[in-house]
């Protein structure tokens, strides 16, 4: 998979803020839940 932009939107919900980690089993992306209006932990494989 190729890494998210900052800003873009997942699943109508989550705004990528930026990329954490990634490796063998995916990426992990800082991400805001803009119902929750809070950072989260997005994990993709």
């Amino acid at each position: 998979m190729s890494e998210l932009t900052p800003g873009f939107v997942l699943k109508s919900r989550y705004r990528i803020i930026s990329l954490l980690g990634k490796g063998g089993m995916g990426e992990v992306y800082l991400a805001e839940d803009q119902n929750l209006a809070t950072q989260v932990a997005f994990p993709l494989p």
